[in-house]
């Protein structure tokens, strides 16, 4: 136990890893997790409703709204090259801690702009390029965060501490989305929005502030400097992480063509305030805790933990989409299930894709595969975002009934959200590893169980758990 405050925030230099015992990695572990309990309060409200509202109430059309949810997307395009210096300076921590503070602390001068700036595109697009700066800025921090902390943790601990970390930040996230969605109510003043984006903003600082605490872990710099496009092709010749990006990008654009312009969906068609919204993202936060830690130990104990829940949970996100397109105003029952499935199902997918990354990567050039992998959903969601605010326009005033189905102008994109999901399912099969069972193999071995038969689950353990030490050797022998 640390003895005060002070202690607690001291900074904590970078060491080669061997010099870094258990306690000392899990004490950096746990002010992770504190440090993403608060950050996660920022992120959702830049993100999600709020923002758009004080967008909308500046003037944006759905288009600008598309837009704006391109913005974070487009600003990954960045993390490649981040990657790059990471591979030539060995620096991560450090990279990560001066990129970050700009990109959290310029939300209050943007949200002030908002106020003393003239109504109108101009302004607007103003502000967009600050956003896009603060994007930016997290943008170049990401690979260098996920490099570091991926080696902090124990490699027989990975599934545990990011279920773990999601499941505290999820909570963290209720609790503030419930309060500060309390705060703004219903179509607030803009006064209330700089009030709000002010606190948020200080969370956003006081979270990449914790991680000077966290003990930096050292990379050795080869001699000779890294080549960029050798850091870029040697990932992509590896059949199995091409496809895992392949799927990743087109999953996150069908995505895109339903969330991006969800806020508005619920706002304006359900008619929904800031706290019912938070108060519905609440209770997929709690199913998101309650499965995190299962889908994490699930990982850990599971030959192939991470692909089975990652083929799982994409299933899982896929069947989201329909049932907006068909749910009535004022089923806040209907909608809390939706809400419900989804805290299931991307509690594991974020966790489940995190281990597979991991998984395929070398430790010199793990940056740079997540960075990859965050410029395909990148260009994914942007696309996706672009898309849906241009359909919006067109579909504005648009009422349909087709069978259980109502579509209208934001409904239709769900519609369309889905099919494209349900699409890129057929993907799954491809993302494999050399010593993975076809997809098929698990259906079939599930097809043939009894539930009833006593002998079941010493099967099902011997055939889908990981194998002890004494196994492992028979298995590499033969």
């Amino acid at each position: 136990m640390l003895t005060s405050p002070r202690e607690w925030f001291r900074y904590a230099p970078t060491l080669p890893g061997e010099q870094l015992s258990i306690d000392e990695r899990h004490r950096g572990m746990r002010k992770v997790i504190v440090a993403w309990c608060v950050g996660v309060v920022f992120f959702d409200a830049v993100a999600g409703a709020p923002a758009v509202g004080m967008f909308r109430s500046l003037g944006a059309s759905p288009l600008w709204i598309g837009l704006l949810a391109a913005i974070p997307p487009i600003a990954t395009l960045a993390q490649p090259v981040a990657s790059y210096i990471v591979a030539r300076t060995g620096s991560r921590k450090r990279l990560f801690l001066r990129s970050a503070y700009p990109g959290r602390v310029i939300w209050l001068p943007i949200v002030l702009c908002g106020y003393f700036l003239p109504r109108g595109d101009l302004s607007i697009a103003f502000l967009f390029v600050l956003v896009f700066f603060s994007k930016l800025s997290d943008s170049i921090s990401g690979p260098a965060w996920m490099a570091w902390i991926s080696d902090l943790v124990p490699e027989n601990e990975r599934g545990r501490f990011w279920g773990r970390r999601q499941m505290w930040a999820s909570l963290c996230s209720v609790t503030g989305s419930l309060c500060l969605g309390y705060y703004l109510g219903t179509q607030p003043p803009y006064p209330k929005f700089i009030v709000f984006f002010g606190i948020v903003a200080f969370l956003g600082w006081l979270d990449v502030f914790i991680h000077r605490a966290v003990p930096g872990v050292r990379l050795d710099v080869p001699s000779k400097r890294p080549d960029f496009r050798e850091l870029v092709t040697v990932p992509l010749r590896e059949r199995s992480y091409r496809s895992l990006v392949l799927f990743y990008g087109l999953f996150s654009f069908s995505v895109a063509v339903g969330g991006a312009l969800f806020p508005l969906l619920l706002i304006e068609e359900f008619g929904f305030s800031y706290f019912k919204i938070s108060f519905f993202l609440g209770i997929q936060a709690g199913f998101m805790i309650a499965s995190s830690h299962l889908w994490g130990r699930f990982m850990d104990n599971v030959r192939e933990g991470p692909r089975v829940v990652f083929l799982m949970c994409s299933v899982i996100i896929a069947l989201l989409a329909p049932p907006w397109t068909m749910i009535p105003v004022g089923q806040n029952l209907l909608a809390g299930l939706n809400f419900a499935l989804g805290g299931i199902g991307w509690g594991g997918y974020q966790i489940a894709f995190t281990g597979l990354v991991i998984a395929m990567s070398p430790r010199e050039s793990r940056a740079m595969y997540f960075a990859l992998a965050a410029v395909a959903a990148g260009v994914g969601n942007a696309v996706g975002a672009v898309c849906a605010g241009l359909i919006a326009e067109q579909l504005a005033g648009f009422s349909f009934f087709w069978g259980p189905f109502k579509l209208t102008q934001y409904r239709t994109l769900y519609l369309i959200s889905g099919i494209s999901r349900m699409s890129c399912l057929l993907l799954l099969p491809l993302i494999r590893q050399p010593e993975s069972a076809p997809v098929g193999t698990y259906f079939r071995r599930a097809m043939s169980l009894n539930p009833m038969e006593p002998g079941t689950y010493a099967y099902l353990w011997k055939k889908f758990g990981k194998p002890n030490g004494d196994e492992q050797r028979g298995e590499t022998e033969n």
